[in-house]
């Protein structure tokens, strides 16, 4: 026996891992930021619906519905038309099935799941929201589309704005690129706003009942994230090179212990 001591391979001796693989271990979204901005969407929803249901909001409604209004005619009106028909199921499937892809690739269910939840749950907050309030709709001879029900707040604009930042989330937790992250959520800002544009361009929604939208859209968004996060948490991370078992596992089983 020489009373040397066995070779620990250790964490810290390990090569470092490169630019490619630091961006596949997408880190954690924090909980109190996704608290926080939960809590200001959410506020902002309540402080606009008092707005609109306790006092009303023609002042605001009126002159910009009667604009976009104005700003009708042909292939506009065709192209909002087209946008307003598949911006609630047809483009929750889509979202779905781009969330599904994502999925295959990286070999995990968590951004279908993600995209899937947010959608559902939007629908089911969005439908049961516009009950409550029972606001009608602008007038009719305004359509473009034909309508039916009640309208605060839009569930298109609500499930739209849902399913597309949600989508936008898992496609670009694990982009290390700024430049692309910044494309991706600037182009979903702008298809959440198309949407709801094209609402009130063909007059079955007010001003804000969009706005309403999205604010009740983001904050479903985060809520389901905000959950996910949680519960990601409470199951404790995944052993790695950095964890007393992975470490364990680097200690050369023929080599006798320390001093034996």
């Amino acid at each position: 026996m020489t009373g040397e001591l066995p070779v620990v391979r250790s964490a810290s001796a390990a090569p470092s891992a490169g630019p490619a693989a630091r961006a596949d271990r997408a880190a954690p979204p924090c909980a109190g930021l996704l608290v926080s901005l939960m809590a200001a969407c959410l506020v902002a929803f309540a402080a606009l619906s008092y707005y609109v249901l306790a006092h009303g909001a023609g002042a605001v409604d009126n002159p910009v519905l009667h604009e976009a209004v104005r700003q009708r005619g042909g292939l506009l009106d065709a192209f909002m038309a087209r946008v307003s028909q598949i911006s609630e199921l047809p483009l929750g499937v889509l979202c779905a099935l781009a969330a599904a892809g994502l999925a295959r690739q990286r070999r995990s269910w968590r951004p279908l799941v993600l995209v899937v939840a947010a959608g559902v749950l939007a629908v089911l907050v969005a439908s049961a929201a516009k009950d409550l309030t029972d606001r009608s709709r602008p007038p009719s001879a305004l359509w473009g589309v034909p309508e039916d029900g009640y309208c605060y707040p839009s569930r298109h604009v609500v499930v739209g704005t849902a399913v597309l930042l949600m989508l936008a989330f898992v496609w670009t937790e694990r982009v290390a690129s700024r430049r692309a992250r910044t494309t991706v959520w600037a182009g979903t800002a702008a298809v959440c706003g198309l949407v709801g544009y094209s609402r009130i361009h063909l007059a079955v929604h007010w001003p804000t009942d969009i706005a309403a939208g999205l604010f009740l859209g983001a904050s479903l968004m985060l809520l389901v994230l905000l959950a996910a996060t949680l519960l990601a948490a409470a199951a404790g991370p995944p052993v790695t090179a950095a964890t007393p078992a992975a470490r364990h596992r680097d200690v050369d089983p023929g080599l006798p212990p320390p001093g034996g």
